[in-house]
């Protein structure tokens, strides 16, 4: 449920940003969102609810050209996973270290 469920996600949030969406760290190729291990934050018998990490990831290094294209891809991806705000960081992957920012998505997930 929960897999299926965050796959859908990837699927709506690639449609919406055509950006390539993956939750594999193997994977990150910049620019893309990385989906991170999401919390659990409610369930019900038919229904979880997910805080989704959706994280912005951007080609390095940590220079002006990186902020520009960090600035220039979230708002589009808040818009995609319905939400306001952004935190800055830095994401590892592949022995590399990329310019990024983290977008929450609150995700319910029904049972079907």
């Amino acid at each position: 449920m929960i897999v299926d469920g965050l796959e859908a996600f990837a699927t709506q949030l690639a449609a919406a940003t055509s950006m390539t969406v993956t939750a594999d760290p193997g994977a990150v190729d910049p620019p893309c969102l990385f989906l991170d291990v999401p919390t659990i934050t409610g369930r019900t018998m038919n229904a979880i609810t997910l805080a989704v990490p959706v994280i912005i990831v951007v080609p390095g290094p940590g220079n002006l050209a990186a902020r520009d294209a960090l600035l220039d891809a979230v708002p589009t991806v808040l818009d995609a996973c319905g939400e306001s705000t952004a935190q800055p960081r830095v994401f590892s992957a592949n022995d590399l270290q990329y310019p990024a920012m983290t977008v929450t998505a609150t995700l319910t997930i029904t049972r079907s």
